[in-house]
């Protein structure tokens, strides 16, 4: 089957409603707070399903760079935002102690801060300011920052990818799930409108099991291919970017919470959870020396990826929007997937109006791959959040629909 557009049960009732006021004027829909409000980007498409997950949902209580450590366990404590180069290894910063000079690794703020100056974080480009030490020089608080700004401090919240904290044993038993259920397809692979995988038995489903895609994630980085139960590759579809990185981004942003925002450091931290680096045969590795990344430490190389939003995701989507402008309402709406999930949503007074879709590019390989996998969650979100999957309780079937990533064919419907 040439698959184009995957048409699917809503997974919204009639019923479901949340409250949003109605205010004076244009409104604009708020996806991450489902309130009416001025203009917002509807990127972060919901709230934290577990806001933390298990990985604590407030600022670390000894916040701190961390001294650099072989030891795997401190995968399990706090993990922070830290300064990072172009291949995403830990900038060091070099620090005082009683017993001598250490290298810590180095917290950065969200924004600059006037007080603490500006620097450019090699790794997204970003501007930032230093969050500086204020360790007591002994042993176990060398790294501590200075607890005037510790409140800058941002923790890396994991939320439904704490999973890969389980034992391994755990993972490997979901890839044997999900490559049997590949392998069974009655007809070719697929990809949805993220990117996941749609497979067909016989009807086509979307692998969407956070397990399944976190094993996928893995094991695409690991080996560049997905094998059945005789060691026979799986054919896997045509990934939107012809890269099958992107199969591998697109499975973590399937494997979050709707969510979680997933930033480069979680994917960097991530990779060494479920231990990617020491385990590929697929991807180049880079080893930190100390002052850019951790010494002996490995890291993948992420080198050669590219994505591009707007080339990865050129189609439409149409449908209803949940709950606006007043609780229980369907507002009618449709445009490109940029403009609707990228972009802003305002209401004219009959329809949704998508608009001002934000292009995203990447400033290092390292840094695309992790906006691929976001965006992905971005795009699962906002399907989640609305009525735009094939639903006769909602709208015939040739009113609603989205674009699988890289198609085209609800946009020619549309005429756009």
């Amino acid at each position: 089957m040439n698959f184009k557009l995957l048409m699917r049960k809503s997974a919204l009732g009639i019923g479901i409603v949340s409250a949003l006021a109605l205010l004076a004027g244009p409104l604009v829909i708020d996806l991450t707070t489902r309130s009416a409000t001025s203009l917002i980007s509807t990127a972060n498409a919901a709230k934290p399903d577990n806001p933390g997950g298990g990985n604590g949902g407030g600022k670390p209580d000894n916040p701190g760079g961390g001294k650099p450590s072989d030891a795997k366990g401190d995968l399990y404590a706090d993990l922070i935002v830290v300064l990072r180069d172009e291949d995403g290894r830990p900038i060091l910063t070099e620090v005082d102690t009683l017993e001598g000079p250490v290298n810590c690794l180095q917290p950065i703020s969200a924004a600059p801060v006037d007080a603490l100056g500006t620097i450019t974080n090699p790794a997204d480009g970003k501007d930032v300011s230093l969050i500086p030490p204020g360790g007591t020089g002994v042993e176990g608080e060398e790294c501590d920052v200075d607890p005037d700004f510790a409140a800058l401090v941002q923790e890396v919240l994991f939320g439904r990818l704490n999973l890969g904290r389980a034992p391994s044993k755990v993972l490997n038993q979901q890839l044997r799930e999900v490559t049997n259920l590949l392998a069974s397809s009655e007809e070719d692979l697929e990809i949805d409108e993220a990117g996941r995988f749609v497979v067909y038995v016989p009807a086509a489903t979307e692998i969407d099991s956070p397990g399944n895609n976190l094993a996928i994630h893995k094991q695409l980085q690991v080996a560049g291919e997905l094998l059945d139960q005789t060691r026979t590759p799986i054919i896997l579809p045509d990934p939107a970017n012809d890269d099958v990185l992107d199969h591998a981004a697109a499975a973590l942003g399937a494997a979050a919470g709707k969510g979680d925002k997933i930033s480069l450091d979680l994917v960097v931290y991530n990779n060494r959870i479920l231990n990617i680096p020491n385990e590929t045969d697929f991807l180049p590795t880079l080893t930190g020396d100390g002052t850019n990344g951790e010494a002996g430490e490995t890291y993948i190389d992420y080198t050669g990826y590219a994505y591009t939003r707007r080339t990865t995701f050129p189609g439409c989507v149409r449908g209803l929007l949940a709950d606006f402008p007043d609780p229980g309402d369907f507002t009618p709406f449709s445009g490109t997937i940029m403009d609707c999930v990228f972009g802003t949503i305002t209401f004219d007074g009959a329809n949704g109006v998508c608009s001002d879709g934000e292009q995203f590019s990447g400033a290092t390989p390292v840094h695309r791959f992790a906006q691929r996998a976001d965006d992905a969650r971005a795009v699962i979100a906002f399907v989640h959040s609305n009525a735009v999957a094939d639903s006769t309780a909602i709208l015939p079937p040739n009113q609603a629909g989205v674009d699988q990533a890289g198609g085209r064919e609800v946009c020619e419907d549309l005429g756009l």
